[in-house]
C-alpha cells in the first residue's frame, strides 16, 4: 500500500510539473485521452411541449453564463440575442399537425405526441361520424370563436398549442381526422419560431459552441484555463442540468488544435457542435 501511494504521488507530481511546463501540450494530450459521457436525447418526443428542448431557454441560460464585459466573449451576447426570431401569421391550420400542448397535464404517463395521447383516452367527447366531427369544429373553431394560438418551431418542425386546459377537443378532432383521412383545417394564429441564419453563421465563424456532459466540460475548462486560454462553461437549460456548453473563440490556433483533437473520433452522442446542429435542422414553414 505504501509503494502504491508513493507511485500515485509521483504520477500526480509529474502531471502537475508537465502541466506547468507545457500547459498547451498537456491539454492537447489530455483531451485526446478523455472519455466523454453519452449526452442522451436532447429533444425528447412528448405531447407536453415543456418537455421539449427549448431554444429560448438555452439562449437565455447561455447569455447569463457569459462573463461580464470580457473582451473575447462580449461579441457573443448580442449575437445570441438576435439568434431566435418570431413572426406571426393568421393562417388555416390542420389540427392533425399539432404535436404537443403547453398545458401541464394531470396524466402521470407521457406520450410521444398529441395523437398518441388521444388514442389512449377513453373519455373523449363523442366523434364517430362526419356530422359529429363537423359539429365539434363549428362549435369550437367556427365563426365567432377566438382562433387557437400555436407555435411552429422551424428548427425542429414541431407545432404546439398555447393552451390553458386539457387538449380534449383538439385531440378528439385530430384523432377522427387522422383515422378517417379528413381535413381539420381551422383559422389559427401561428407564431413561427426561427433561427436567424446569418447570425448563426457569424456565431459559428467566431466561436466554438460545444455541448457535452457538464463533468467533462468542467475538466476541459480547467485544462484550458491552466494554459491561459480563453474559455467559459455555461449551463445548457434547466431541464438538463447534467449538460453544459464549452465556449471558446476561434481566433487562437493553439486553442483550435486542442478542440479539434477533442472532437476527433468522438460521436455526436458524446459532443455536439451546437451551431452546426442548428444549421442542419430546418423545416420551413409553408406560408400559404
Amino acid at each position: 500500500m505504501k509503494v502504491s501511494n508513493e507511485l500515485f504521488d509521483l504520477e500526480a507530481f509529474l502531471n502537475r510539473w508537465l502541466q506547468r511546463l507545457a500547459p498547451t501540450w498537456y491539454a492537447n494530450q489530455a483531451v485526446r485521452q478523455i472519455a466523454l459521457n453519452d449526452i442522451g436525447i436532447l429533444n425528447p418526443s412528448s405531447y407536453l411541449a415543456h418537455r421539449w428542448m427549448s431554444l429560448t431557454s438555452i439562449i437565455s441560460t447561455c447569455e447569463e453564463g457569459l462573463p461580464e464585459k470580457h473582451p473575447v466573449f462580449s461579441p457573443l451576447k448580442p449575437l445570441l440575442q438576435k439568434l431566435l426570431v418570431s413572426k406571426k401569421f393568421d393562417r388555416l391550420l390542420n389540427l392533425t399537425t399539432i404535436t404537443g400542448v403547453e398545458v401541464s397535464s394531470q396524466d402521470d404517463k407521457d406520450y410521444a405526441s398529441l395523437a398518441h395521447w388521444a388514442v389512449a383516452q377513453p373519455n373523449l367527447p363523442p366523434c364517430s361520424s362526419a356530422d359529429e366531427f363537423d359539429a365539434l369544429i363549428n362549435q369550437h373553431f367556427g365563426k365567432g370563436n377566438t382562433p387557437p394560438k400555436v407555435v411552429y418551431r422551424e428548427w425542429d418542425g414541431r407545432y404546439y398549442w398555447i393552451n390553458s386546459e386539457e387538449p380534449v377537443v383538439i385531440a378528439t378532432i385530430a384523432r377522427f381526422a387522422t383515422e378517417k383521412q379528413r381535413e381539420a383545417r381551422v383559422k389559427a394564429e401561428i407564431h413561427v419560431e426561427s433561427v436567424h441564419e446569418v447570425t448563426l453563421e457569424r456565431i459559428r465563424q467566431q466561436f466554438w459552441w460545444l455541448l457535452l456532459a457538464k463533468e467533462q466540460a468542467n475538466i476541459i475548462h480547467a485544462l484550458l484555463d491552466a494554459a491561459r486560454l480563453p474559455v467559459v462553461v455555461t449551463n445548457f437549460e434547466s431541464r438538463r442540468d447534467d449538460l453544459a456548453f464549452l465556449i471558446t473563440p476561434k481566433h487562437n490556433p493553439r486553442l483550435n488544435r486542442i478542440l479539434l483533437t477533442l472532437i476527433q473520433n468522438k460521436s455526436s452522442q458524446e459532443i455536439v457542435e451546437f451551431g452546426r446542429f442548428l444549421s442542419r435542422h430546418h423545416y420551413a414553414f409553408r406560408n400559404q
